[in-house]
């Protein structure tokens, strides 16, 4: 019971990093992708409260389409599958799950608009979430998206979590 207590918080954390982030870049009608999007409750939210356009990709998802929100069953590594280019491409705890992180970076980069951002919002390294996993450093993140061509627009590590934004050069 404490642990999935703790886990809600930890995850609270998570979600303000993003939606503080999408305030800062979002004006109204941009596209936007959700890498991980498991069954894409949080960018049905995000679309509602920000009046945006929503696309989303979980390997494990079942393909639907819902007014403003389009979901379907692709990994990060198959983001030109969808023939579309996004404002925004964004990950909320799901970088980790990612198996090629350069394939998908490549991917992220030929998917994002002119000046489009990729925002990323993983565990930090040594966070105890219960599950067996491998959390990076931010610095390996930003090292990550610096060797294919992105550059950081932003960093920031709170307790559990980290955010970078980046955009391609």
């Amino acid at each position: 019971m404490l642990k999935s207590f703790m886990l809600y918080f930890m995850e609270k954390e998570g979600d303000s990093l993003l939606t503080k982030s999408l305030k800062i870049y979002i004006s109204g009608g941009e596209i936007l992708l959700e890498v991980g999007a498991g069954n894409c409750n949080l960018l049905k939210k995000i679309v509602k409260k920000f009046k945006v356009y929503g696309y989303g990709i979980d390997p494990f998802l079942y393909q639907r389409q819902e007014n403003e929100v389009k979901c379907f069953p692709l990994s990060g590594e198959e983001i030109s599958k969808l023939n579309k280019k996004f404002d925004i491409i964004y990950l909320i705890r799901s970088f980790h799950h990612i198996k090629n992180r350069e394939k998908f970076l490549k991917e992220a980069g030929k998917g994002l608009k002119k000046d489009g951002k990729l925002i990323i919002v993983d565990w930090k390294k040594g966070t105890e979430t219960g599950i067996d996993e491998y959390y990076y450093d931010i610095l390996e993140v930003s090292e990550l998206l610096k060797k294919e061509n992105f550059k950081i627009v932003e960093e920031k590590e709170l307790k559990w979590n980290f955010l970078v934004v980046a955009k391609k050069i």
